[in-house]
């Protein structure tokens, strides 16, 4: 059947698709020598460290022997766990172990991509022992990008006054104790920078990241417009 021919007219813009965020499926971190709960500890480390870079959603999933029970893998074998995390809805997995090392943990974390049913690469860091989980979670940042390959800049503010409140993409950050705030957790490309300060009118930039790279901005606040009371009768 033929279409007829549409009346033409302005051009209409489109929206911009949704970046697709690959679908990851954290295994867990086997804790051997060692309590289980470090094991736990350690994957929640995982999980929100992960949830810190761009282009990925985390899938609900098992532990890495809890999976290999369910999809019939002996050890780690590259098809079978392709097989399995197929199933699952995964685009990648990762999967650890955690042993001690003096007063330090060693952990060892692997990246698979399902697709290739290949190791892509590994990762190894220490950190104290008597890491808490926030540690634990700064400790692993700086290897999960390593391990996935997402390069950083470093982000700079010069600061007018101290007890500053800094948000980067709308998630809250720090309280700024001093004049200068440093992070080097923003992947390459635009973030949204806000700092506030009661009785100081919000400071708000675009900030342009490149990989490798410090940018420095530095910080105005006015101080914010008092109003006066009427008076009363």
């Amino acid at each position: 059947m033929s279409c007829l021919p549409l009346a033409a007219g302005p051009p209409v813009a489109s929206a911009a698709p949704a970046p697709v965020r690959a679908p990851v499926a954290v295994l867990g971190v086997e804790a051997r020598d060692l309590a289980e709960p470090v094991g736990r500890r350690l994957k929640s480390a995982v999980e929100q460290a992960l949830g810190r870079l761009p282009g990925l959603r985390l899938l609900a999933s098992q532990t890495l022997e809890e999976f290999k029970l369910v999809f019939g893998c002996l050890d780690e074998q590259a098809a079978c766990m392709a097989r399995g995390g197929r199933q699952l809805g995964a685009a990648r997995l990762l999967w650890g172990a955690v042993v001690p090392q003096g007063d330090q943990w060693r952990v060892r974390l692997v990246w698979f991509d399902v697709a290739t049913a290949k190791t892509t690469s590994v990762v190894e860091v220490s950190m104290p022992s008597t890491a808490e989980l926030e540690t634990a979670v700064r400790a692993l940042s700086p290897a999960l990008r390593r391990l996935l390959g997402v390069r950083v800049g470093v982000l700079v503010l010069h600061l007018p006054v101290t007890e500053t409140d800094i948000w980067v993409d709308g998630q809250r950050r720090v309280v700024g104790a001093g004049r200068v705030f440093s992070t080097a957790e923003l992947p390459r490309g635009s973030h949204r920078v806000e700092v506030r300060k009661r009785g100081y009118l919000p400071w708000q930039r675009e900030a342009q990241i490149g990989a490798d790279q410090t940018t420095e901005l530095v910080v105005s606040l006015p101080l914010a417009e008092v109003r006066a009371a009427p008076a009363g009768d």
